[in-house]
């Protein structure tokens, strides 16, 4: 009696399902007073970032600072520095272009407040002085300054603020400017 109990469960049960499928249409059916979703724009993608050209200033053999264009998907502040960082490629070390900036400094810290970019470089950057260090904070100002939105730059040396010498002799008390190195740009 329990097997034909369980043979008729599993009767009504196939019965039960079978009556509840969908029928199988060949074409769609349209439901009567269905509506359709609201029109929803498509959401665009991020963009992937393109190819930007970062602007480098390096020193010619004229002790004037030169620009040189570098390539790079993600422009910014860290990038920019770290083209001025790295130096000098061979082609243009070849082409008469070196770098007043130690060999070994390394970026610590930066941040952008306002238009105002604040770097912090390893205490190599201070190992230096006299016209090389007037080029090497040249070099970082007008770097930075080329970056979209920052016109201004602060500089410290192991977390300590740094009067930043200017081609006029003098030390700035807070922030500089390209400009207040445009006499040192190849012309």
């Amino acid at each position: 009696m329990r097997k034909s109990l369980n043979t008729a469960l599993a009767a009504l049960a196939t019965l039960f399902l079978a009556s509840c499928a969908v029928p199988d249409e060949h074409s769609p059916v349209i439901i009567q007073g269905a509506q359709s979703p609201p029109h929803r724009p498509a959401v665009p993608k991020p963009a992937t970032p393109s190819s930007t050209k970062l602007t480098v200033y390096f020193v010619g053999n004229d002790s004037a600072l030169v620009a040189v264009d570098r390539s790079d998907s993600y422009p910014g502040l860290n990038n920019a520095i770290g083209e001025l960082l790295a130096g000098p490629t061979s082609a243009e070390v070849s082409g008469g272009l070196t770098s007043a900036v130690p060999v070994g400094t390394k970026l610590v810290y930066s941040s952008i407040s306002g238009s105002t970019a604040h770097l912090d470089f390893s205490d190599s950057l201070a190992s230096i002085s006299g016209h090389e260090q007037l080029l090497a904070f040249a070099q970082i100002v007008v770097t930075s300054a080329s970056i979209p939105g920052v016109s201004l730059v602060e500089i410290s040396v192991a977390g300590e603020p740094v009067n930043a010498p200017k081609p006029d002799g003098t030390l700035a008390q807070g922030p500089v400017s390209a400009a207040d190195y445009s006499s040192l740009l190849r012309r």
